[in-house]
């Protein structure tokens, strides 16, 4: 076994000429032979020594050097980090909405009577206009609770593409109590994807719902950013409800 000893603790412990500062220093061979299970190593320094190899700090460079390889890791991260929450939000309001729809499809088909999922849209001066759905039956009323799109989410009432958007002037509407069975009846027509007692939506056209980053400004209208360009969005088939995604931008 090998003990390294730094000497400038030593020597001024023992000082110099000290006979225990002779025994440290005495070489390996002239140790008593009961002392040669344990081997001291030492180390002489000198002051000017000490000094030239002391610890060396990070240079003016190297910090600039270092700072400029973080920018660039964070410039390149957090897009990407940012990518990964909206595709998750995207994907939770996808998920949660295309369940919905074949629970109300199956509903009505088990009870022999239209259901709609609701979509409040500007005419109904509300905060969930636009980011919320409900499913709502023709005899019981509302099956269930309002739900609402992930933070950020907004289903998009421009999004164009083949089939028409459930937000379109000129699609499907219904008066409903709104907000709950408790209410009276909206005058506002409300957007609606029904479905008759065969299964079917009943309408000429495919419906169409689309997913954006938004949100709403005071007047309750759809605001899209301009660096916003991913869009999920489904489409329904008018004859067997079956629900087909379709995804466009980065």
């Amino acid at each position: 076994m090998v003990i390294t000893v730094d000497v400038r603790f030593l020597l001024p412990v023992f000082g110099a000429g000290n006979p225990m500062s002779d025994y440290f220093i005495m070489p390996w061979d002239s140790m008593p032979r009961k002392r040669k299970g344990l081997r001291l190593k030492l180390n002489m320094y000198s002051p000017s020594r000490i000094e030239k190899n002391g610890l060396a700090g990070f240079t003016l460079v190297e910090l600039l050097v270092v700072i400029a390889i973080m920018a660039l890791v964070m410039a390149v991260a957090v897009p990407a980090f940012q990518g990964i929450g909206r595709d998750a939000a995207m994907r939770t309001a996808f998920f949660r909405l295309s369940t919905t729809i074949p629970l109300a499809r199956q509903w009505a088909m088990n009870h022999r009577q239209d259901v709609y999922i609701l979509f409040p849209d500007i005419g109904h001066q509300t905060n969930i206009a636009f980011r919320s759905y409900a499913v709502y039956a023709a005899e019981e009323g509302y099956l269930r609770d309002w739900q609402v799109l992930p933070p950020g989410i907004v289903f998009d009432p421009d999004f164009d593409a083949a089939g028409r958007n459930i937000f379109d002037l000129n699609a499907p509407s219904v008066q409903v109590p709104f907000p709950d069975n408790n209410s009276p009846v909206s005058p506002q027509p409300m957007p609606r994807l029904r479905f008759r007692a065969m299964g079917n939506i009943g309408d000429n056209v495919d419906p169409l719902i689309a997913f954006r980053e938004g949100f709403l400004d005071d007047d309750y209208d759809v605001v899209i950013p301009d660096v916003s360009s991913y869009t999920v969005w489904f489409r329904v088939n008018r004859h067997t409800g079956q629900i087909r995604r379709f995804e466009r931008g980065d």
